[in-house]
């Protein structure tokens, strides 16, 4: 079944005085912008990776060639209630024949951690969850499975969906990503890691505030943001076993020019010498800033600058109110600063009834069909 065949940018469905609408047009998913993140805000589990301007930017970098289907949910009044952003990516198995598989906007590829799962306000989220799930499984053979890799383990919707597929909660992995559940002041988080910890993130921002040969900053006006995004992009992609693709960067690079417009990216730099340099990006989404990992002219961070980078952008969030540090990149640093964390689910569900007949039944069909 081809994309133009399996597009639904008209379905409408009314339960409860609700519309659900499958929308696969790229316009009228841009044109949601405003609406997109008026719902998020209102949304206190939403994510950065929720948002319009993540979203629109992730779609345009890395799944353009693919086929959009964002289901969104309206009450009478026209008010959107509901958002699930999602795409139709071809898959192709020599045993199994083509077909289609549902994926999260934004779910692979871009930075490297996030959360995905559908939008709603908590008052809504079970009746547009009853809305959307029973809508996506009716769907024919528009989708054979589902991947849900990214979306929080206690998420309403992924419940609903594995249960009505019959998948056991016992079945798939759980992947953990390090936050920290912020105090109000740097030396009460201190105090909320173990003594060894402490011990060292204290002696290593020392270091980096004594060390005359380093100068480690925060910066936050408009102008310094952007060109520290442009080298934080270069030195990803001028490393020769780099895991930045020109992809990722060409993404960072049109995610941070929306974020700073909104004052939403922080940048904290180490240079040493004049000659060493290591930046560190943070990005803002309600009561929670996203660390990302470290792009550096080493061959790798050291420990002491690793932990001054991370230890001044946990003191510069706390001083400006966030009530949540999420680690993108877990590693070593990340697991010894963040004392709490969040999981994950990693599971590909699939679909009865939409399978399209995998090579060997063919040709056992064919052969079938010969011999009489």
């Amino acid at each position: 079944m081809e994309p133009d065949q399996i597009s639904a940018a008209g379905q409408h469905q009314a339960h409860l005085g609700l519309s659900l609408r499958v929308i696969s047009e790229e316009a009228e998913v841009s044109s949601l912008a405003r609406e997109w993140n008026e719902l998020c805000l209102e949304c206190p589990e939403s994510d950065l990776f929720q948002s319009a301007e993540y979203v629109l930017n992730w779609w345009m970098v890395f799944a353009r060639d693919h086929d959009l289907r964002v289901y969104a949910v309206r009450d009478r009044a026209a008010k959107l209630l509901g958002l699930l952003p999602a795409f139709l990516i071809r898959r192709r198995k020599f045993t199994q024949g083509d077909y289609y598989e549902l994926r999260f906007l934004g779910s692979h590829g871009g930075l490297q951690g996030g959360y995905f799962d559908l939008l709603a306000r908590p008052r809504d989220r079970t009746r547009v969850t009853g809305m959307i799930v029973p809508a996506m499984l009716g769907e024919g053979a528009v989708w054979r499975t589902a991947n849900l890799k990214g979306v929080p383990t206690d998420s309403p919707f992924a419940r609903r969906l594995m249960r009505d597929l019959g998948v056991s909660e016992s079945s798939f992995s759980r992947v953990k990503h390090e936050i920290i559940e912020l105090p109000p002041s740097f030396p009460l988080y201190l105090n909320t890691l173990g003594p060894d910890t402490q011990k060292l993130v204290q002696v290593a921002c020392e270091k980096a505030g004594f060390d005359a040969r380093t100068k480690i900053e925060v910066h936050t006006e408009k102008q310094d943001v952007a060109a520290w995004v442009e080298r934080y992009i270069k030195l990803g992609l001028g490393r020769p076993n780099s895991v930045l693709t020109s992809q990722d960067g060409t993404f960072v690079k049109r995610l941070c020019a929306d974020l700073i417009r909104s004052d939403r990216v922080s940048a904290v730099s180490c240079v040493v010498d004049r000659k060493h340099a290591s930046v560190l990006l943070t990005y803002r989404w309600g009561g929670t800033t996203y660390v990302d990992s470290i792009r550096t002219t080493r061959d790798k961070p050291n420990l002491d600058e690793h932990l001054a980078l991370c230890g001044e952008a946990i003191r510069h969030v706390i001083k400006h109110g966030a009530s949540r540090c999420d680690f993108l990149a877990s590693n070593s640093v990340s697991k010894m600063l963040a004392p709490q964390s969040r999981e994950t689910i990693d599971v590909l569900v699939s679909r009865s009834g939409g399978e399209s007949p995998g090579f060997g039944r063919r040709l056992k069909s064919l052969l079938k069909r010969q011999r009489k």
